[in-house]
């Protein structure tokens, strides 16, 4: 418990002697060329020139609130492309927590944590983590837009809200089974429920670039302990405990796997999008009277 409490008012007291805003900075018109050019999100987009529309009057109408939930989407991939580009600027700038850990200490401590860390790294990870948070809510939130555009296409009239994505698929059974099909499989890839995992924890919990889960609290369970014997001899002895509580090195995502885990997301859910658009487009929007 020591070694966490140190670790703790260690945070504290830098927090205190820092100055968050003042190491914020943005890129270099050469990092904005760089990481605005990747074609990671690019599957991402909604083509809107292959979506076909009936040529009645009517329905040319309707398609430009179609057009415009298109454009919403799109804007939302150029705005991934902003945080990313941010994000990349300060894990590029370097955070040495491949090895963050080390027991025993540097300084005696049974564990040390980020041995490699100055006060520079706290900062330039707080910002890394800031922006990488959000990419994981965003890259996410591309899936419900997509619903949303199925939601228009086809003219559900399915209001946002609670259970929105699964009243969607339902109508899909019979609208368009095939989209159906792949979308109602399309969240059982490894990677998806990795960063989905992730995306979670940081909406609901703790990031998972923060140390967690150092104590271990468990109720009436069976552990081992070590006891004397009539010789005074140490046996060891087996009992149903109340409470045990046990410490642990925690657990941790490195800066470079939370990016590895974003980018591989952002790929797959690309894939998903791209191969749900390829399958509305072979159908044509026919507004309903």
């Amino acid at each position: 418990l020591g070694d966490v409490y140190k670790r703790q008012v260690y945070k504290r007291q830098f927090i205190m002697s820092k100055n968050i805003t003042d190491a914020f900075e943005i890129p270099t018109d050469e990092e904005w060329d760089r990481y605005l050019s990747t074609n990671i999100f690019d599957k991402m987009m909604i083509d809107s020139n292959i979506i076909k529309c009936s040529d009645d009057m009517n329905s040319k109408m309707v398609f430009t609130k179609i057009l415009s939930v298109i454009q919403a989407h799109n804007n939302k991939v150029e705005s991934i492309k902003i945080s990313y580009a941010l994000a990349r600027h300060y894990f590029d700038k370097g955070i040495p927590d491949d090895e963050w850990f080390v027991s025993p200490g540097i300084n005696g401590s049974s564990v040390q944590y980020m041995p490699h860390f100055n006060d520079e790294h706290y900062l330039i990870r707080y910002w890394y983590c800031f922006f990488m948070e959000d990419l994981y809510s965003k890259v996410q939130s591309m899936g419900d837009t997509l619903y949303l555009f199925i939601n228009e296409f086809y003219e559900f009239g399915i209001e946002e809200g609670l259970g929105f994505v699964k009243k969607v698929l339902n109508k899909l059974k019979t609208t368009n089974p095939s989209l159906y099909d792949f979308l109602n499989n399309s969240h059982k890839d490894e990677n998806y429920i990795k960063a989905s995992n992730f995306r979670n924890n940081i909406i609901h919990g703790i990031s998972p670039n923060e140390i967690k889960d150092e104590i271990v609290i468990q109720r009436n369970v069976e552990t081992d302990i070590m006891k004397k014997d009539a010789n005074g001899n140490f046996i060891k002895q087996n009992v149903k405990a109340s409470l045990q509580i046990t410490s642990r090195v925690g657990d941790y995502v490195t800066s470079k796997e939370l990016l590895k885990s974003l980018e591989k997301f952002a790929d797959y859910m690309g894939d998903i999008i791209l191969n749900s658009i390829s399958i509305i487009a072979k159908d044509e929007f026919v507004v309903k009277i």
